[in-house]
């Protein structure tokens, strides 16, 4: 459900700790973003 509203990553279970990752998930979006960015320049 999450990815079909956009959500770009899910942490979902019922053991999820959303900020344990939550570093290194923001990197990765900020990557992707500057990527995406960089194609449309």
């Amino acid at each position: 459900i999450a990815y079909t509203k956009g959500f770009l990553m899910v942490s979902a279970s019922p053991l999820t700790r959303s900020s344990h990752h939550a570093g290194e998930d923001f990197q990765r979006l900020r990557a992707a973003r500057e990527a995406r960015l960089a194609k449309s320049a």
